[in-house]
């Protein structure tokens, strides 16, 4: 099985993102429609620069409906071409696929992932917190008592 990963950053550091990412050797995809934010450091170019190769932009990813005004529910813009993209990088390493959104149940991550296990089947999704990325690729501590 191939591991993806998705996660909500909302409640998280940018290091701790790159640091878990590094420590498992995987890219981070960003899959935000539009990849601005309000806070500079989650904005498309910081990011690319503090992150280097490890970041990507996926917008075929991203919720074309993120302001709602489009009709009702989730409107992935570009499956296809987005999860053919996700697909050519897990052979070679883990992907994160990453937004905004605490909670990965109402997520568009979540219909994200899903799309991309419907392509290939082969792929584990991992939904993460802020707790199981502080832990990701650290070794379990073994306990002296």
């Amino acid at each position: 099985m191939q591991p993806l990963y998705t996660l909500g950053y909302t409640g998280i550091e940018p290091q701790e993102i790159i640091d878990a990412a590094a420590r498992i050797n995987a890219s981070i995809a960003d899959i935000r429609y539009s990849a601005r934010s309000r806070h500079p450091q989650w904005s498309k170019n910081t990011l690319r620069t503090a992150w280097g190769s490890r970041y990507l932009h996926i917008s075929g990813l991203g919720n074309k409906n993120y302001k709602g005004d489009l009709g009702h529910g989730i409107m992935l813009a570009n499956p296809i071409l987005g999860g053919e993209i996700v697909l050519a990088l897990l052979p070679q390493q883990p992907v994160i696929l990453m937004c905004a959104c605490p909670n990965w149940e109402t997520c568009h991550r979540r219909n994200a992932a899903e799309f991309i296990v419907q392509m290939r089947p082969n792929v584990e999704v991992i939904h993460l917190t802020a707790k199981s990325l502080r832990a990701l690729g650290n070794p379990i501590q073994q306990s002296l008592f």
